[in-house]
């Protein structure tokens, strides 16, 4: 066998493997007209010095053959005998061990009755009655009425809120549930004061004069508003017409 090359003992290789797969005594079940559609490739001259070194035969049947394939190929070195048994004493094992496991039905009911004898005869815990954990009632919010009520004794302190804007800020905590954030409101007429106040700023902040028109930040300091840039605009439009009419 050392004597062969490469591509040779390549295919003295696959032929065993063609017999391995045959089971039938080195047999390997091809015959010489069908190697190259076998191998998918041209394979019938190595084949010819397989035969002439007698490392390959060729049987009654016309079948090649693998010569000394007993040697080769040890009855021992088979594992089907042994995958059969290993097989069958696992589904033995696991069988007997169906059959033997104890149902536990029994157990689970007595661990329920231990469960409801350790229960029985207690007193249920009430939930705490702290304010922060007491619910709140939709009689505990204010109304409107009650609002316009904090109105009058805030103007008789010199406050210059408006009935408008005490609407205004009621309906915005009565919106989001009288909550500051995640934070149930606690004092009712802090709260509504202090949306009044947000409201303005809102206001003062939000608008960016009557046209609600944002400054130019480049125009800043020199005492252009955004309405005299809005003129300057439609003066530049104005001019362009009349010269292109021209």
């Amino acid at each position: 066998m050392g004597a062969l090359d490469d591509a040779t003992f390549r295919v003295f290789v696959e032929t065993l493997c063609w017999a391995c797969e045959c089971e039938r005594g080195g047999s390997t079940g091809l015959k010489m007209d069908g190697l190259n559609w076998a191998f998918r490739r041209n394979v019938t001259e190595t084949f010819r010095l397989l035969l002439d070194l007698k490392m390959l035969h060729i049987n009654e049947g016309g079948e090649i053959c693998v010569s000394n394939w007993e040697k080769r190929q040890m009855s021992s070195d088979s594992s089907t005998e042994r995958v059969r048994k290993y097989r069958a004493k696992r589904n033995e094992t696991l069988h007997g061990t169906l059959q033997k496991r104890p149902c536990n039905g029994a157990e689970e009911r007595r661990v329920e009755e231990r469960r409801v004898d350790k229960t029985a005869g207690k007193v249920p815990v009430s939930p705490p009655t702290t304010p922060e954990f007491t619910p709140r009632r939709l009689s505990d919010t204010p109304t409107i009425a009650a609002a316009l009520k904090w109105l009058e004794d805030w103007k008789k302190n010199g406050a210059d809120y408006t009935e408008a804007e005490t609407r205004s800020a009621f309906l915005a905590l009565e919106a989001s549930g009288w909550m500051w954030g995640k934070n149930p409101v606690t004092g009712h007429r802090a709260a509504l004061e202090r949306q009044i106040q947000t409201d303005r700023t809102k206001t003062h902040h939000g608008n960016h004069g009557p046209n609600g028109q944002k400054p130019n930040p480049r125009n800043i300091g020199i005492g252009i508003t955004a309405a005299d840039q809005t003129k300057a605009i439609l003066a530049t439009i104005a001019r362009r017409k009349a010269e292109n009419a021209k």
